[in-house]
């Protein structure tokens, strides 16, 4: 309903009188790419049992950024199976990194980038912690 003889300004003026925002809501506060990562786990160690899925995961980070998020969340599934099938079920490492999965997957379908970016990340790193006993 107008409040003023003129009913445009009362279309315009809320939006006018709205703060300015600085920052959209795109991708500029995400978590840097952890791309490097796959990289320097492979030169330092070799080959690692949750390096498939280390690769899984990665690409869920990158699925996210590109806001494809149903396509996060089946390449976290694939990771969190993955995961199951390289490293043994009482390891802690492999506990940790379902742990973060979850919260990636939660964080996925709520569109949450930053956050689902986080925890991609906090789950390789913790899936990278496995040391095979010899």
């Amino acid at each position: 309903m107008p409040t003023s003889r003129h009913p445009f300004l009362d279309l315009v003026l809320p939006n006018a009188l709205a703060p300015h925002m600085h920052h959209g809501p795109d991708h500029s506060h995400d978590p840097r790419p952890p791309d490097s990562m796959l990289e320097e786990v492979i030169a330092q160690f070799g080959p690692h049992p949750a390096l498939p899925a280390v690769a899984m995961l990665l690409a869920a980070d990158h699925d996210c950024r590109a806001d494809h998020y149903t396509a996060a969340l089946a390449q976290l599934g694939l990771a969190e199976t993955r995961l199951r099938l390289d490293l043994p079920p009482t390891a802690p490492a492999l506990q940790a990194a379902l742990g973060a999965i979850g919260m990636a997957r939660d964080e996925a379908g709520r569109r949450d980038c930053g956050r689902a970016c986080a925890a991609i990340a906090t789950a390789m790193r913790a899936a990278l912690q496995y040391r095979a006993a010899h």
